[in-house]
């Protein structure tokens, strides 16, 4: 990377990692560009759940950044229910203890945000707390911190990357579209285009596969029978697990329930999405002998909205050798299974993180220098969580589930928690 007090980075990828990293970077006065594969900001929101924000990371990232956040939480989303596959309910909760799931985005009209609105929802000052809020409503409060006309380029999906004599980087993308930069961020997440630059490692498929699937609000309140599924799941999180086999809901700020159907198969199970008939009597096979009610969160799923959902992680504390004028973060850096509750907030985190270590950085020119402490710093910090996600995966998707997470719930009860 070239010695200047205005390097030219391009940041791949305009997810939560990418938009808090160009937020905090705009913020200490450092310009940067993101380079979007999809079309606008809206192309993939309707995807998704909730996730919840951490004191050291998530929050962190938000409150640096000034952005007024607290009144879009959802208090009732920390609610936490879990089944077996008949449906009996074996554990509730309505406190901090739940754990939640944080994949893709959702489907939330938002506009522009500003500091007036509700009151703050009690525990939000709490570094205890974790208060829960959409994905896509979080990501748009960073949106529209940094949206100007030329700080976001949609439709740039990253082709190659190689660097060139000077040390500097030449971007080339399926548009036809080619760039230079200095640094070269990854910030794009589980299939990272960049990663090959500086780790060898690919992501490994977990036994764990599956589909996203959804309620419509309208769907839910088209019958009785529907209205009961809605009150079983209740407002928050509800697990159903059975010997490895899961249907995790969760519902959303505008009443859709969204549910991940989770299960052991090989790598090469799929489903024919574009079939949903076919597909979702593929599932409904998966669950044959569950409750009915369960049931029903496949077989009245929308049409427009199921996915395939396979589990993938890079190995527990995933490193590199730190390379010049390239770097990563996020899922990128650090894949891990959804039942830490901690992707995004680390993502979050490394935007933060990254543009802080830059910002030290300006006066002396010693850029690349403060990327390989900040690599260092994220990587270890993210190999514990790595290590809770994986052997929290067991205790939701093992063979004594649901028994082993009512125990883990039980006790996370006992200590306080």
């Amino acid at each position: 990377m070239t010695t200047t007090s205005s390097p030219r980075i391009a940041i791949i990828g305009a997810g939560l990692g990418g938009l808090s990293l160009l937020t905090h970077l705009q913020r200490h006065g450092i310009t940067a560009t993101v380079y979007e594969k999809d079309s606008s900001f809206d192309e993939r929101s309707h995807i998704g759940s909730i996730l919840d924000i951490h004191y050291e990371s998530g929050q962190r990232a938000l409150n640096e950044a000034n952005i007024a956040w607290k009144h879009l939480t959802l208090p009732e989303g920390e609610e936490t229910r879990m089944y077996d596959s008949k449906g009996t309910l074996l554990h509730e909760d309505h406190g901090h203890r739940g754990m939640y799931l944080l994949l893709g985005d959702l489907n939330v009209d938002t506009n522009k945000h500003s500091s007036q609105g509700p009151p703050v929802p009690p525990g939000a000052e709490d570094e205890h707390s974790r208060p829960e809020i959409d994905r896509t409503v979080l990501r748009k409060l960073f949106y529209d911190y940094v949206v100007t006309s030329d700080s976001i380029r949609w439709s740039h999906s990253l082709r190659s990357a190689h660097r060139l004599p000077d040390g500097t980087y030449e971007l080339a993308f399926a548009n036809g579209a080619t760039t230079t930069c200095d640094l070269l961020v990854g910030a794009d997440g589980t299939w990272s285009k960049v990663r090959p630059l500086v780790s060898s490692e690919k992501p490994a498929f977990r036994g764990i596969t599956g589909a996203e699937t959804s309620l419509a609000p309208a769907t839910i309140a088209s019958s009785d029978e529907m209205q009961e599924v809605s009150k079983n799941i209740g407002q928050g999180t509800s697990f159903a697990l059975q010997g490895g086999d899961a249907l995790i809901s969760q519902r959303q700020g505008d009443g859709r329930i969204r549910t991940y159907a989770w299960f052991h198969a090989e790598e090469s199970f799929t489903l024919p999405t574009t079939d949903v008939a076919a597909t979702r009597a593929i599932l409904l096979s998966r669950y044959e002998n569950w409750n009915p009610w369960l049931r029903k969160l496949i077989s009245e799923c929308d049409p427009a909205g199921i996915y395939l959902r396979p589990l993938y992680a890079l190995s527990t504390g995933h490193k590199w050798d730190s390379v010049p004028g390239v770097t990563l973060i996020g899922d990128a850096a650090h894949l891990m299974s959804p039942f830490a509750g901690e992707g995004a907030n680390l993502a979050l985190l490394d935007g933060l993180e990254l543009a802080l270590a830059l910002a030290g950085a300006k006066e002396s020119g010693k850029w690349q220098e403060a990327v390989g402490v900040f690599e260092r710093e994220m990587c270890d910090r993210a190999a514990g969580f790595a290590a809770e996600a994986a052997a929290n995966m067991k205790l939701f998707l093992g063979e004594d589930s649901p028994d082993s997470a009512v125990k883990f719930f039980s006790s996370m009860g006992e200590l306080g928690q």
